[in-house]
């Protein structure tokens, strides 16, 4: 049977959209799947997708999932997508109630695996990983792109030192949590001074110094946990 070349384009394409990487290759565009956990624990029925617009909100047109009852997510996505995975939404597992924050990771490029926490959520807002693994006191090796934060108490622990903090500087300043983060990814020290200075630029107005001594001692003593 002679094949047309109508009939050719048409099977080919049907086998590039039944899997493959991500990226344009001989003309057809090729997707890769992404998928991880969302939260440090996890936050289930999170909404989680692809800021393509960068404008730190999942909008219609943007790749979007959401994450199962155990935190879990996975979508497709373009193989040369760099834009950076938002997860807002849901319910957090620890605590019982919705989150109402905002994480971020960056999109990755050497793997298909990507957990979304605060730290990666540090490292998509430009923190240096070193200057903050010093600052958390976390031990070199650990690929927090990877681990699930539940397998590992420092990082558990970590995750929930930077969450905590930044809920509460949001809480205070008023502003949203990823200007927050943000602003703490631009950190080199936490101590009571840096997050005061941060609170009260933050804030744009005069806060009493009880509520940066507050951030600061939750700060330490989820440290000394």
């Amino acid at each position: 049977m002679k094949l047309t070349g109508a009939f050719i384009t048409l099977f080919v394409f049907f086998l590039c959209g039944c899997g493959g990487g991500v990226g344009v290759h001989g003309g057809y565009v090729t997707t890769k799947t992404i998928s991880g956990i969302g939260g440090d624990g996890f936050i289930r029925r999170a909404l989680v997708g692809v800021d393509t617009n960068l404008n730190n909100i999942l909008e219609t047109g943007e790749v979007r999932t959401f994450t199962d009852d155990d935190g879990y997510y996975a979508f497709r996505v373009r193989e040369d997508s760099n834009s950076p995975i938002i997860l807002s939404g849901g319910i957090d597992s620890i605590l019982e109630i919705p989150f109402t924050g905002n994480f971020q990771a960056a999109m990755p490029s050497q793997t298909t695996t990507q957990m979304i926490t605060p730290l990666t959520t540090l490292l998509a807002f430009g923190a240096n990983e070193f200057t903050v693994r010093t600052l958390l006191n976390l031990a070199p090796g650990i690929d927090w792109n990877r681990v699930n934060p539940i397998d590992n108490f420092p990082l558990f622990r970590a995750g929930v030192q930077v969450q905590t903090m930044s809920s509460q500087i949001s809480t205070v300043a008023q502003k949203p949590q990823f200007l927050v983060f943000q602003e703490l990814a631009r950190l080199n020290t936490l101590s009571l001074q840096s997050i005061d200075s941060l609170v009260s630029s933050m804030a744009q107005t005069s806060i009493s110094p009880d509520m940066s001594t507050l951030v600061y001692e939750s700060f330490r003593d989820i440290g000394n946990a």
